[in-house]
């Protein structure tokens, strides 16, 4: 859940710089990629985080098309050349305080997969907030002595705290496209938006889009709310794409753990 850069860009060494595509913020701007997650959380904090990445054709158009008009885009010419730029996304981890990439790889264009581990969940995917910010709500947070409980919790308030790991969301070019807090959009007026800049294949794209976490703790789950209990132990987060769009009411799960 950290910046994870794409080839964008003029004025980069080679024309390829960080626009910034983000694990979770590409799935979230532009619907155009499925986003899959799997996280272990040790009792200390401690843990390792699975991500795939594959952009959709949708998304992909997109691009193309930007990069007709926009000279912050710069996609390569070769179609066939990875979208991500995998030496950037290493540089902009390695940058990323208490997390270190395990593997980086991207076997396709439009794939991008990663093992990160990380040494405290919540100092690395929820930094405090400065100022009259620190008392907000964070968005992920672990508590509690030998019963932990691992939260997740997302609205209008603390939805800015998402530009700490993902930039992409104060970047120009997307910056209408994402999730707009301060403003009551509804669905269908949303779906027309995305209609109008992703074309007929927008809307359905979105709707059948989810982003899903399968997280794994040490211990046994002895209760959880929000997500749905595995055979195996896990619990399976389902988090429909549109409503992180718009962010019409507080999303909140939690996993309560020993």
């Amino acid at each position: 859940m950290r910046a994870v850069p794409t080839r964008t860009g003029a004025g980069g060494s080679g024309g390829a710089g960080i626009l910034a595509g983000a694990l979770l913020a590409a799935g979230l701007l532009l619907a155009g990629c499925s986003v899959d997650q799997e996280i272990a959380v040790r009792v200390n904090g401690a843990g390792e985080a699975e991500v795939r990445v594959e952009l959709q054709p949708v998304f992909i158009d997109y691009l193309l098309a930007l990069a007709e008009v926009a000279e912050e885009v710069d996609l390569p010419d070769d179609p066939s050349a990875p979208l991500f730029d995998v030496a950037e996304v290493e540089a902009a981890i390695a940058e990323w305080p208490g997390v270190e990439a395990a593997r980086i790889v991207s076997s396709a264009p439009e794939l991008l997969e990663m093992r990160l581990t990380f040494d405290d969940l919540q100092a690395a995917f929820s930094p405090a907030a400065p100022g009259p910010d620190a008392a907000m709500t964070p968005l992920i947070s672990l508590t509690g002595g030998s019963r932990r409980t691992l939260s997740v919790h997302l609205d209008s308030d603390n939805y800015h705290q998402l530009t700490t790991l993902f930039p992409v969301l104060e970047h120009p070019l997307v910056i209408s496209l994402g999730p707009q807090p301060d403003l009551d959009v509804t669905d269908e007026e949303y779906l027309e938006m995305m209609q109008f800049v992703l074309g007929d294949e927008g809307p359905p794209a979105i709707l059948d889009s989810e982003v899903t976490v399968r997280v794994r703790v040490e211990g046994r789950v002895v209760e959880q709310r929000g997500g749905e209990l595995q055979e195996d132990g896990s619990v399976l987060l389902r988090i429909p794409l549109l409503r992180i769009l718009v962010l019409d009411r507080a999303l909140d799960y939690r996993i309560v753990f020993e």
